[in-house]
């Protein structure tokens, strides 16, 4: 992971459904707020079909629907951070395909999420409650590259050593053993 270069645009990554549990409406109200401020342009990137949402043309774009592996991976690469202020999610392979790129991840502060993301250490978990700090967080990140290269080291070496192949083969057959013994027992 290298440094991000800040450009007078800064592309913070939705990917999502549009369903309630994704919080788009959260998102919206984010990025309206970001913007109010003035100090930088931010816009909002959605995965999926495009739909008109309540934001100027030019806060917003869908990038459509993106393969997972190398088109992925550019998205989140381009970006500068991926929000996910899901009201509930068990392990959002997202935020988990983000730390992996190197992108820093803000998430509200619910369980599954939590399980994976340290607070200040390998992202951010911050209640969608609380918009204030969301805004402080992100304008922070875009005003301390030390930190934010921190962060994105962190979250990538936790990818790294928590999720990697090998672990995660043996945790699954592990578990597959599990079920069959329980079903055969």
């Amino acid at each position: 992971s290298g440094k991000r270069k800040i450009s007078p645009r800064i592309d913070i990554l939705f990917p999502n459904l549009n369903t309630p549990k994704k919080n788009r409406k959260f998102a919206i109200t984010l990025i309206k707020e970001l913007n109010r401020k003035k100090r930088y342009k931010f816009r909002l990137l959605l995965t999926g079909e495009d739909e008109k949402l309540p934001l100027k043309k030019d806060e917003y774009e869908f990038v459509g629907e993106k393969k997972w592996g190398k088109e992925m991976n550019m998205l989140y690469r381009n970006s500068f951070i991926t929000i996910i202020p899901s009201l509930s999610e068990s392990c959002s392979l997202c935020s988990l395909e983000s730390m992996s790129s190197g992108t820093p991840v803000i998430a509200n502060n619910i369980y599954g999420i939590s399980d994976y993301i340290k607070n200040n250490s390998n992202g951010y978990l911050i209640s969608v409650n609380n918009l204030d700090a969301w805004v402080d967080k992100i304008f922070s990140l875009v005003e301390d590259p030390k930190e934010y290269t921190r962060i994105q080291q962190n979250a990538r070496n936790t990818v790294i050593k928590e999720y990697n192949l090998k672990r995660m083969s043996k945790e699954y057959y592990s578990m597959w053993l599990r079920l069959f013994e329980k079903k055969n027992g």
